[in-house]
């Protein structure tokens, strides 16, 4: 029960960013991916720098409506390519792959 209580607790939090990111595409048809989710576990596919803030508010206004907090320690950050911009505001550590 308390899986499906969070599941419907996080879904606006995954949908608001799904509506204001562009994600990525795998193909031309493709649909587009901006948030995997499983469990616990999430997932955002960040692709331009000004996503950043996006994600940042997003995680804010999520906090402040649930009472939940991001656990900053047991989140991570990859990037694929250098970033250009600082990812200071989420506080989590990043890693250049």
């Amino acid at each position: 029960m308390s899986m499906l209580l969070f599941t419907l607790c996080v879904d606006p939090l995954l949908h608001i960013l799904d509506q204001k990111l562009a994600g990525v595409r795998i193909g031309e048809r493709a649909r587009k991916t901006v948030v995997v989710a499983h469990a616990d576990d999430i997932t955002t596919f960040v692709t331009t720098p000004t996503d950043i803030p996006i994600i940042s508010d997003a995680i804010q206004c999520y906090e402040k409506a649930m009472g939940a907090r991001l656990n900053t320690r047991k989140s991570k950050t990859l990037a694929v390519e250098e970033l250009h911009t600082s990812t200071d505001t989420l506080n989590i550590p990043t890693t250049l792959k």
